[in-house]
């Protein structure tokens, strides 16, 4: 709704996978009558141990007497939303103004040349 029509929106960001729902399907339900197109790669998944383990390592704890209590607080977070596992990656929101919005849906585990800025 804040972008003007042709204007285009690129984060990087993490979603998180549900249950067995297929994490693109999820996704795309995110721009349902927006009139916006959607082009998201993912560039990594992460069980979830694998993700908080990286979190909480970046914040610090690893090591620390805090480690196992807020592991455990996180595993609980995502067991109650029946989060399997998250995807980072880049997503890209252009406002093209379709009723049935244009979605691409890619992989891409390979290493990244940089800069990558003309190429997205």
């Amino acid at each position: 709704a804040r972008l003007n029509d042709g204007g285009m929106l690129q984060v990087l960001a993490n979603w998180a996978h549900i249950g067995d729902q297929p994490w693109s399907e999820r996704l795309a339900t995110w721009v349902e009558e927006t009139g916006c197109d959607l082009w998201v790669v993912e560039r990594e998944h992460l069980d979830v141990c694998e993700y908080i383990e990286t979190w909480l390592t970046d914040a610090g704890l690893d090591g620390s007497a805090q480690w196992r209590s807020r592991y455990d607080e996180w595993l609980s977070y995502f067991d109650n939303l029946d989060v399997t596992g998250v995807s980072l990656g880049w997503i890209t929101l252009t406002k093209a103004g379709r009723d049935d919005p244009d979605l691409c849906f890619e992989e891409w585990p390979w290493q990244v040349a940089q800069p990558i800025g003309e190429t997205m």
